[in-house]
């Protein structure tokens, strides 16, 4: 079978998370880039910019894999 209870629960769980990677997976840089030209314009705040988004899609990702990698069992046998 290819969806069972367990991989619906899953999904359910991390929609907003997959809605967020599908869209994001979009050509949406140029769009970005525009909308930054347009409201911003100079290069080094630009720069500043795209590495705050990055760092912060960086915390987003580490935070949600500690989160989840939590397993009491496996401590119990130290």
């Amino acid at each position: 079978r290819l969806v069972d209870l367990e991989t619906l629960a899953s999904l359910r769980a991390n929609m907003f998370w997959l809605v967020i990677a599908i869209a994001l997976c979009l050509p949406v840089r140029n769009w970005f880039e525009e909308l930054l030209e347009k409201h911003v314009g100079s290069i080094p705040v630009k720069s500043t910019i795209h590495i705050s988004l990055n760092l912060f899609f960086f915390f987003i990702s580490v935070t949600l894999l500690v989160g989840s990698s939590y397993n009491p069992f496996l401590y119990f046998r130290f």
